[in-house]
């Protein structure tokens, strides 16, 4: 079975599946994907490095693939399908992350400060909400849920806090 069901099912319907014997191929988000992987699921994570435009969605979303038909691997990447993914959307340069300017702050920024402790705030009169953005090379990009431009104090207020954020440093996890 090859199936692009709603990510939102994909538990369940990745363990009806296996339940029924039925092998299957599925797409799945990739953020989500690893939640999928129950030691008591025989199942295999292909991972894709690309994002994926669906009709049902604003956002392109990342996209890789869950399956039981690879007996071997728990999990691996397909950076050849992540090319032909790349190919067929015309997008062959190297998929980028995007550099917000010092004057933008957008919601995982905020939750990356709440999350460290830091204490951030904006006043009203220092913001406005904006959703699109232009890339250095003239393109307009959908901030994904928007962000908020900032000017007078309210930008030196948020490089102090990307500072404070870099010197707590990244927490390491153990197993």
């Amino acid at each position: 079975m090859i199936d692009n069901q709603p990510f939102s099912k994909s538990a369940e319907i990745v363990d009806f599946y296996l339940e029924k014997g039925i092998d299957f191929f599925l797409f799945c988000q990739t953020q989500r994907a690893l939640s999928l992987l129950k030691s008591e699921r025989d199942i295999t994570l292909i991972i894709c490095s690309e994002r994926v435009k669906y009709d049902n969605q604003e956002e392109k979303i990342g996209t890789s693939f869950i399956t039981n038909l690879d007996k071997k691997y728990r999990v691996k990447t397909a950076v050849e399908l992540s090319r032909k993914f790349r190919e067929i959307q015309g997008e062959l340069a190297k998929t980028s992350a995007y550099k917000y300017p010092d004057n933008f702050v957008v919601g995982h920024m905020l939750e990356r400060y709440a999350k460290n402790d830091i204490d951030f705030s904006v006043e009203k009169k220092d913001c406005y909400m904006e959703r699109i953005l232009t890339s250095t090379d003239g393109k307009k990009i959908n901030a994904f849920g928007g962000g908020l431009v900032l000017h007078g104090k309210a930008v030196d207020k948020k490089k102090a806090a990307e500072e404070e954020y870099e010197q707590k440093g990244l927490i390491e996890l153990v197993v």
